[in-house]
């Protein structure tokens, strides 16, 4: 294997590598401003989390674009680095929704009177 053919083959990773530092950074920026003025109140377990699931969807995004190759299309790299991109910010707001939408259910079904209170 020649150098340009170890390139080549590493360029790819290197591309998802960076995709992935640019998706933690973008979710670590949008989950200190959506939790803007409690921030210093957020365990650092929980910080460490919401800060890393835009890394992880990056990743996992990075990964589906460098196995679905598009002939003809834009360079890998720049839809792979959208795709990123949106997967970190967009990831999120999806996991936050589900998130607020379980605990309402939980909610809901904890505030609901029990059989011997209904039957009172």
């Amino acid at each position: 294997m020649t150098a340009a053919d170890a390139l080549i083959t590493f360029h790819p990773l290197v591309a998802l590598a960076f995709g992935t530092l640019v998706g933690l950074l973008a979710q670590s920026i949008s989950t200190r401003l959506r939790h803007n003025g409690k921030w210093n109140e957020i365990s650092p377990g929980r910080k460490w989390a919401l800060r890393w699931t835009g890394a992880l969807a990056a990743y996992g995004v990075g990964l589906w674009v460098l196995d679905h190759p598009v002939a003809g299309d834009t360079p890998y790299v720049y839809r792979l680095w959208w795709y990123q991109l949106i997967a970190a910010w967009g990831g999120t707001a999806v996991l936050d929704a589900g998130a607020q939408m379980l605990m309402s259910v939980i909610r809901s079904q904890t505030n609901r009177p029990s059989e011997r209170e209904r039957e009172d």
